[in-house]
C-alpha cells in the first residue's frame, strides 16, 4: 500500500511542476520581476507549510533536534530560491516541455552520481547498467525536445 500511495504523490508532484511553473511565469510577467514572482510563490508555499505544521496532523516536530543537523542542511532554501528563479526564466523563453525535460535529465544524471557516491550522507546505490541506460535515454529525449 506504501508504493501506490509514494507513486500517487511523484505522480502528483510531477503534474504540479509544469503547472508551478507557468503560474511563476505570469507572476513575473504581472510584477515585470522574476525575482519578486519567486518572493510571493515561496511565500504562499511557506504559509501553507506553516498551516499545516500548525494543525499537528503531520506528527510532532522534535524541533531540539534541528540543532543536531549539520550546517550545510539548512542551504536547502538556496536551492530552492535559485530553483524558482532559473526555472521561472527558462519557462518563459524555452517553453514549459523543454524546461521540464532538460530538468528532470539533470536530476536522474546528479541523482545518479549522488546514489552512486553516498554523497551527503546518503546510502550509496551503486549505478547499474539499468539506471545509466535510463539517464541516457533522458539525455537523448532531450535532444529529441530540442530538434
Amino acid at each position: 500500500m506504501w508504493r501506490l500511495s509514494f507513486l500517487l504523490m511523484a505522480i502528483l508532484s510531477g503534474v504540479l511542476l509544469p503547472i508551478r511553473y507557468q503560474l511563476d511565469g505570469k507572476l513575473a510577467q504581472a510584477a515585470a520581476s522574476v525575482p519578486m514572482a519567486g518572493v510571493v510563490s515561496t511565500f504562499v508555499g511557506a504559509t501553507v507549510l506553516v498551516v499545516l505544521l500548525l494543525s499537528g496532523r503531520f506528527g510532532n516536530v522534535h524541533w531540539a533536534g534541528l540543532r543536531l543537523s549539520p550546517w550545510w542542511s539548512y542551504l536547502g532554501g538556496i536551492s530552492g530560491g535559485s530553483y524558482v528563479l532559473l526555472v521561472t526564466y527558462a519557462a518563459i523563453q524555452a517553453g514549459t516541455t523543454l524546461t521540464i525535460g532538460i530538468g528532470i535529465a539533470t536530476q536522474m544524471l546528479s541523482s545518479l552520481l549522488v546514489d552512486h557516491f553516498g554523497w551527503l550522507g546518503l546510502q550509496r546505490r551503486p549505478l547499474s547498467w539499468q539506471r545509466l541506460l535510463a539517464g541516457i535515454l533522458l539525455v537523448v529525449a532531450v535532444v529529441l525536445l530540442l530538434g
